[in-house]
Order: structure tokens, then sequence, then C-alpha cells
């Protein structure tokens, strides 16, 4: 298993979107990590979509993995 963490891969950065793209090619699976604060937004769902679509994989599994569910907000 190799483990890739491209932190902040949904943000605007072009040094973050080259990474993401490169990645992506060779993924198996996304997890993306998102505090319970803080959910997902639609707009980084559907770049998220948009990443995998054009990655030239034909199935990419990916999750999403809430974390601080226990802390009250």
């Amino acid at each position: 298993m190799l483990w890739i963490d491209c932190p902040g891969t949904l943000s605007t950065t072009l040094a973050n979107s080259t990474k993401a793209h490169r990645l992506v090619s060779r993924a198996d699976i996304i997890i993306l990590i998102t505090p319970s604060g803080s959910p997902v937004k639609q707009s980084e769902l559907e770049e998220l979509r948009k990443l995998i679509e054009h990655s030239g994989n034909k199935r990419i599994d990916a999750c999403i993995v809430v974390t601080k569910t226990d802390k009250k907000i």
C-alpha cells in the first residue's frame, strides 16, 4: 500500500491542484477527511468529481471520513 497525503487537494492553489491531478491517476481510493464542524461543501464534492472524472481511471473508490464528531459545536 502506498499512502500519499495531499493536504489542501481541493484548494485553489496551483501547486496543490497540479499535485492532485498528477497523483489521482494512480489512486485506487480517495479518502476525503473533514471535521464535523465544517462539513464538505457541495462545491468541494463537485471538484472531487471532476478530479476523478479527468484522472483517466475507469474507477476510483472514494469515502468521506468525518472527524471530531465527539466534540460539541
